[in-house]
């Protein structure tokens, strides 16, 4: 599991449940046998665009995750947004071109601002490839602003 929770940002508002959301789904996983080791828990600072990025990847290399027998739970607790294709960074124009539609839902890391926003194709393709790789049950669970549309 990925346990995302944020409260601190370096350039937006403070937000005062998430991280403690957070901290309810970890008490829940436990609850149910998820032993500490197979979850990664990212809070505030930790919850940098490269943390969350890192915290894909070390799921993708985690061994004990097996195609068929494991399921995968991703949980973000923080700010979300909404905005056009043409608002987003250049770099991340692989995440969305092709898509007909223009506006594009993000997730907020800790340090955005500094860091450009997640997008929605950006965590599509996450969530793609941890199914395609990993395990056919992926559970993605947002708790933000503007995510309805944030798989597509």
């Amino acid at each position: 599991a990925l346990v995302i929770g944020i409260d601190s940002y370096t350039e937006h508002s403070v937000l005062t449940a998430s991280v403690l959301d957070a901290k309810a789904i970890m008490t829940f996983l436990k609850s149910i046998g998820v032993p500490n080791w197979n979850i990664i828990e990212l809070h505030n600072e930790g919850a940098t665009f490269d943390g969350i990025l890192k915290g894909f990847e070390a799921l993708s290399r985690r061994s004990n995750i097996r195609k068929g027998r494991s399921t995968i739970l991703i949980y973000f607790s923080g700010h979300g947004t909404s905005d056009y294709k043409s608002a987003l960074p250049r770099d991340q124009e692989r995440y969305w071109s092709g898509w007909e539609e223009n506006v594009i839902e993000q997730i907020l890391p800790q340090d955005v601002g500094r860091m450009p926003s997640i997008p929605d194709r950006m965590v599509a393709a996450w969530l793609n490839k941890l199914a395609k790789e990993k395990s056919d049950n992926v559970i993605l669970m947002l708790d933000c602003c503007y995510s309805a549309g944030m798989t597509r």
